[in-house]
């Protein structure tokens, strides 16, 4: 009898592929699916119902209205960063998260919300742990930046698509 039998590199490399897929990486789109956005929809319409029940004049809704939007555009960015660095490995810094921040929504969202929630995140164990650090690098070397920017791009279209869904179901909200 004649057994086609796989050379041993062949068996090594079959063997490396189903370990590599049993190990393969959550995708972001595993966590970023209709539920989700639905949550995020349920808030927007609550919020904006409440806003538009308040008795004020109708420039202060406005502003209540643009601060609304913008805390729902930087907490889906948020939401990306974080998973982002977890599927990538990326140990967050203040400056890291603030780069994403920039290339995403075209501005910085501030000291004290990057202090907050990025500040001193490292990558351990498929997670990501708060940790002390005795000082945080403010400048990012070119290497390193270069190297977020192409984890940026990556995954830019799928976040900015992510913040116009949400943008729109807030204008449908406000709008009703």
């Amino acid at each position: 009898m004649n057994y086609n039998l796989p050379s041993p590199e062949e068996m090594i490399k079959q063997l490396g592929d189903l370990i590599n897929k049993r190990n393969e990486k959550e995708r972001l789109g595993d966590f970023f699916n209709n539920d989700y956005f639905s949550e995020f929809r349920k808030c927007i319409n609550n919020e904006v119902s409440e806003i538009k029940n308040m008795e004020v004049k109708r420039s202060i809704k406005g502003a209540y209205l643009s601060a609304c939007i913008k805390r729902y555009k930087r907490n889906i960015v948020k939401d990306y960063i974080l998973k982002i660095a977890l599927i990538e490995g990326l140990d967050l810094t203040q400056r890291i998260a603030d780069l994403f921040f920039i290339e995403c929504l075209g501005r910085s969202v501030g000291e004290f919300f990057l202090n907050e929630h990025f500040s001193g995140l490292q990558y351990k164990e498929n997670k990501l742990t708060k940790i002390k650090r005795t000082s945080e690098n403010i400048v990012l070397n070119p290497v390193k930046k270069e190297e977020v920017k192409g984890i940026i791009a990556k995954y830019k279209n799928q976040i900015i698509d992510s913040v116009e869904k949400i943008k729109c179901y807030f204008y449908e909200a406000k709008l009703y």
